[in-house]
């Protein structure tokens, strides 16, 4: 009976010394699927483990928003079109979850707006009547090459679990300055003097354009 009985305890313990074995860690390249959300646009990704350290991300985002802002005094109702696509490259520190970031960008956001003033404003460097102007239409020309850098938390290939919450903080940077083209459709819009003082606005409002824009993105990833 004591013989059984240590028979069975060695075979609990065994039992439970083969559950209490981890399971084979996957050695295949570790990849991530998801969707992303912030300043960009609503996105997706894809992210590959190039090593302990360092992951791919590709990325895409698309969406808008409008927005009211003032451009060389005169204040325009602006649409932002988000469609842009692009490959960042984290480092990570220690396999933790934060990382430095730099990416480039095909980037084809677009940006338009349009002004309608309801009193006398001036355009280029002289002034016009509501009449006179009409409605300004603004169309932005940006380069179609961008840069990324910044840092963020979280490790979409992290084999500590399948799901990871994310975080990237950073700057979207263009290539180049970006441009305007003016038209307006007002009385005056025929009159070359109208037009030089309307193409001065315009050099005026592109020198308002921001070159740069900040990002803030939060993301969740599926590993498989």
């Amino acid at each position: 009976m004591r013989r059984i009985w240590m028979l069975a305890v060695a075979a609990w313990m065994a039992v439970e010394g083969r559950a209490a074995t981890p399971a084979p860690r996957d050695d295949g390249v570790p990849q991530a699927v998801g969707l992303r959300l912030g300043t960009l646009g609503l996105g997706a990704e894809y992210a590959v483990g190039l090593g302990d350290y360092v992951n791919l991300r590709a990325v895409g985002h698309l969406g808008g928003f409008s927005v009211w802002g003032d451009f060389s005094d005169v204040e325009y109702d602006v649409a932002v079109d988000f469609r842009n696509i692009g490959l960042i490259l984290d480092f990570h520190v220690a396999q933790g979850g934060f990382r430095w970031s730099a990416g480039v960008f095909y980037n084809g956001n677009e940006y338009e707006g349009t002004a309608t003033p309801t009193a006398n404003t001036e355009i280029g460097g002289m002034t016009f009547t509501p009449r006179q102007i009409g409605t300004i239409r603004g169309d932005a020309d940006t380069d179609e090459l961008a840069y990324y850098a910044g840092i963020g938390f979280g490790n979409p290939v992290s084999r500590d679990g399948r799901w990871t919450v994310t975080l990237d903080l950073g700057v979207y940077i263009l290539a180049s300055d970006p441009t305007m083209d003016l038209t307006a459709d007002g009385t005056a819009s025929s009159n070359p003097i109208f037009q030089a003082q309307l193409a001065e606005e315009a050099d005026d409002v592109g020198d308002d354009l921001p070159r740069w824009w900040p990002v803030i993105a939060f993301g969740i990833s599926y590993r498989f």
